[in-house]
């Protein structure tokens, strides 16, 4: 079989720019892939809060702590609360938000950076409403570019 030259003229026309174009794609997106992929592992990455048990009303305080030799950021979510808040009911973990005056927000970064090596404490003092009830909290740290992160629980006691 062979083939006429404007059939050959379409093939080379039509395959030139995929011969080119794939392997640039499958480099670039392992390129890319290996690059966001290069966050230390989870368990260089721990939270603590200050105490076990708080009472209602007490400002919680948590600290974040990265053991690893890279930075990692965090994502500033004023006027929202710094970190994912999880309160227990009935068995399971339910997310709640609270959200502070926008005033406090003015002059903030849009990420936190917690060094290598180092630690960052927040407070939840502008958001009081997320540990009225009683109960079993959790907070989960996870950075930019994680899809899992730390966290801790605590209990919330009248």
């Amino acid at each position: 079989m062979t083939l006429s030259y404007s059939v050959k003229v379409s093939l080379v026309r039509y395959l030139s720019p995929l011969i080119v174009i794939l392997p640039c794609a499958i480099y670039g997106y392992h390129a890319a892939r290996s690059l966001f992929a290069q966050a230390p592992p989870q368990s260089h990455l721990a939270i603590i809060t200050s105490q076990a048990v708080y009472h209602s009303g007490e400002i919680v305080t948590a600290t974040l702590a990265n053991s690893s030799d890279v930075n990692v950021f965090v994502v500033n979510n004023c006027p929202n609360n710094p970190l994912a808040v999880y309160r227990q009911v009935q068995g399971r973990w339910v997310r709640i938000t609270a959200t502070a005056p926008i005033a406090i927000c003015a002059g903030d970064p849009s990420t936190y950076e917690i060094p290598a090596s180092s630690k960052l404490t927040t407070d939840y003092r502008h958001w009081p409403s997320l540990f009225t009830q009683p109960g079993l909290y959790r907070i989960v740290f996870t950075p930019e570019f994680y899809t899992q992160g730390a966290s801790v629980d605590f209990r919330v006691v009248r």
